[in-house]
């Protein structure tokens, strides 16, 4: 048997239907103002804000325009990697008998 999923209609319904079960067993919905988390904040910093924009800058920064521009250069350059050498083609030698025919023809 195959699982159907729900689509968003009766997902919708089923969730209006839970909250108003839950108001009318006398649940309470409390707004919670834009801006608040439930993750504590450390050191004095809210949690919602990312460690990315509280720490101070590491290093240079860099536009990446400038970065993918140095990688292009790179990657196109003559002397980035020496070419491959050419394939050697097998050679057809022929095998001599001691009287100079031909008994038999190697590759190498």
């Amino acid at each position: 048997m195959k699982f159907k999923k729900p689509n968003k209609k009766s997902l919708r319904g089923r969730l209006s239907n839970d909250i108003e079960r839950f108001l009318q067993r006398g649940g309470e919905i409390t707004p919670v103002p834009k801006g608040l988390t439930g993750i504590e904040a450390k050191n004095g910093v809210p949690a919602a804000l990312p460690e990315l924009f509280t720490s101070p800058a590491k290093g240079k920064q860099q536009y990446l325009v400038d970065v993918v521009k140095r990688l292009d250069e790179r990657k196109h350059s003559k002397h980035s990697r020496p070419a491959p050498p050419p394939k050697r083609e097998p050679k057809k030698v022929a095998i001599y008998d001691d009287f100079g025919e031909v008994i038999r023809y190697e590759w190498q």
